[in-house]
């Protein structure tokens, strides 16, 4: 917010909620809506998901994430990559 020059009263105007309500989520006192976020977005003109995810996407072999399938058995895993 420091960034475009905004306050929690602008934010909160541009959201429709109370100033308050936007302390709570710079708290992170809140589960976000995907509604609120893409609201968050317009009202910063900044994407926040993609912004965030960008880097890990772009320097994340897929390979290299681990699976985890704890909760199932050897017999309940499916068959990754073998064509049985």
């Amino acid at each position: 917010m420091a960034d475009v020059g905004m306050t929690q009263v602008v934010l909160a105007e541009k959201l429709g909620c109370t100033q308050q309500h936007v302390s709570m989520i710079l708290k992170g006192k809140n589960n976000l809506t995907l509604e609120t976020i893409a609201k968050l977005e317009d009202a910063l003109e900044f994407d926040l998901i993609g912004e965030t995810l960008t880097p890990l996407i772009s320097s994340t072999s897929y390979t290299d994430i681990p699976v985890r399938c704890s909760y199932l058995t050897e017999q309940e895993r499916p068959p990754y990559g073998d064509k049985k």
